[in-house]
């Protein structure tokens, strides 16, 4: 019989799971207990979730998401990053730490609930963030329309000192 502690532990993870559509597994042997707060307070100021938890715990989690989830993938001590896919600024951060800590980084990940490699998870994290892909496409929509208004407006300059240099001759 399961004890009521891993029992909430599940169904909490259960409900984290449900609510963010991408998961990052991440490996974190070596890591500082200071190190990791200062990680876990960038993640969560991003709306993010760090959860450690037992591999057994969060396979049934995951089970219970119908994500389906191979033993093979869960080895070692696991930490599990869940972000919401129009914010992926947790897994970048958690990236970002990954290139600069030893023994820290990606093993594997989840999008919209489908397994993904680690590979996949690095371009993910790769990715420009909804905020700056938006100003991109705003700044791709408003460069013609600017460059025509340019254009316009230098050709009445054109006529308006034209018109004055005419006025001027004849007074």
């Amino acid at each position: 019989m399961a004890n009521k502690r891993n029992t909430d532990i599940v169904s909490s993870l259960t409900e984290d799971i449900k609510q963010h559509d991408a998961a990052v597994l991440m490996e974190y042997a070596g890591v500082t207990h200071k190190q990791f707060e200062e990680i876990r307070n960038l993640v969560r100021d991003q709306h993010g979730v760090v959860r450690v938890v037992k591999n057994a715990l969060l396979k049934i989690a995951f089970t219970n998401n119908n994500i389906d989830i191979t033993n093979e993938k869960l080895t070692g001590p696991t930490v599990v990053v869940l972000a919401k896919t129009d914010n992926l600024s947790p897994i970048k951060i958690m990236h970002d730490k990954g290139s600069e800590l030893e023994n820290f980084g990606i093993k594997w990940g989840v999008w919209e609930k489908a397994v993904i490699t680690k590979d996949y998870a690095l371009r993910l994290a790769t990715l420009p963030g909804r905020e700056q892909l938006i100003a991109q496409l705003v700044g791709q929509l408003k460069g013609p329309q600017a460059r025509l208004v340019f254009s316009l407006k230098g050709n009445l300059q054109k006529l308006v000192l034209a018109l004055n240099a005419i006025r001027e001759q004849k007074n």
